[in-house]
């Protein structure tokens, strides 16, 4: 018997998700995809891999999975497989939805067959609010949804699904509607990360390819922490609030500009905005090299994101005092210092 479940436990989330559980002292199992290569690296990191009991699952390949909840009958499962990459979905519409709704399907379905009571966690996002002309708007679980990308609209899908089986067969499902979280564990390619590394790179030396290219320096979103984020929804798990749709947020926004003068300040770097031959770039005033350039992008990953309202998530579980962004920044830059400093 395993107290937990964790689908899709070598990503950000479900990483930080199996620390915490095993931290509070619960049994993991986690799945990873054996065709993935090199998936462990968060697991390795934070000290976990030989405590969790690894099995493996890939989206669009179910069979087995709805025997592991049925031979470790959980009491809590949480579904953190699928495809998070807003900026790539609008390219990737097809393999996005496979991703996020398919699995979504399959993974309800599993739980279905297994015939376990387990209270079991699906992921949101913050994406299926859409964008706003303006920065602050605010966004409860009420707020429609307006998605502008590929990405946005498999989670609204994959939140009707799991609305509908909720209300049709009183399943215990939740859904965790997040909004963007950050960590040292994000992948690459996400906004917060490519800032931070690029500044760290500038600052240490390390040139590889030329200025690393950004959108729009107004684009504004709601960033959190990744670690405060799972840490609450385990508390939301394993509270006696009913299942429904959660909002996680901090109700606070910034811009990308921002971003960037944050971590600027947080390397010792001044920036400046400057015109170059290869356009508008942010360039370090002590050596007048571009750092970034800034390009003009579609509405599928452009605007104002909403900010959330995690009021509900309170009322359920108690308030809660949220990381500062800016601390969430210098802890993700003294790592990128250090793993610089190891290479």
């Amino acid at each position: 018997m395993t107290d937990a479940i964790v689908v899709g436990s070598t990503g950000q989330d479900g990483a930080l998700l199996c620390e915490r559980l095993l931290r509070d002292g619960f049994s993991v199992a986690g799945s990873y995809r054996s065709s993935s290569s090199g998936a462990f690296w968060r697991i390795d990191e934070l000290g976990v891999q030989d405590d969790i009991d690894f099995f493996d699952y890939e989206i669009g390949r179910p069979a087995g999975l709805a025997d592991e909840i049925r031979v470790r009958k959980p009491s809590l499962v949480f579904f953190a497989a699928g495809d998070s990459m807003t900026a790539a979905s609008q390219d990737a519409g097809p393999r996005i939805m496979s991703s996020n709704v398919v699995g979504c399907a399959e993974q309800i379905q599993s739980l279905r067959q297994s015939g376990s009571d387990a209270r079991a966690a699906f992921f949101g996002s913050s994406e299926v609010f859409g964008y706003s002309s303006l920065p602050g708007e605010r966004a409860v679980e009420s707020t429609p949804m307006r998605p502008v990308n590929p990405y946005g609209l498999s989670k609204q899908f994959a939140g009707s699904l799991v609305d509908h089986y909720r209300n049709s067969e009183s399943m215990s499902l939740f859904e965790a509607t997040l909004f963007p979280h950050e960590s040292e564990f994000r992948g690459p390619g996400f906004l917060v990360r490519k800032v931070v590394s690029c500044l760290v790179r500038a600052k240490v030396g390390v040139v590889r390819g030329g200025p690393t290219r950004f959108g729009a320096l107004e684009s504004t979103r709601d960033w959190g922490s990744a670690r405060d984020y799972m840490d609450l929804l385990v508390e939301l798990m394993t509270s006696d609030a009913p299942p429904d749709r959660y909002v996680f947020g901090t109700g606070v926004s910034h811009s990308v500009r921002d971003v960037f003068q944050i971590v600027a300040s947080l390397v010792d770097m001044a920036l400046e905005e400057r015109d170059t031959p290869e356009g508008r770039a942010l360039v370090d005033a002590s050596t007048g090299h571009p750092v970034a350039i800034v390009e003009a992008r579609s509405l599928a990953n452009a605007g104002h994101g909403l900010v959330g309202s995690s009021k509900k998530l309170f009322d359920a579980i108690g308030e809660k005092s949220l990381q500062p962004f800016r601390q969430t920044l210098s802890h993700m830059v003294e790592v990128e210092f250090s793993q610089h400093r190891l290479a």
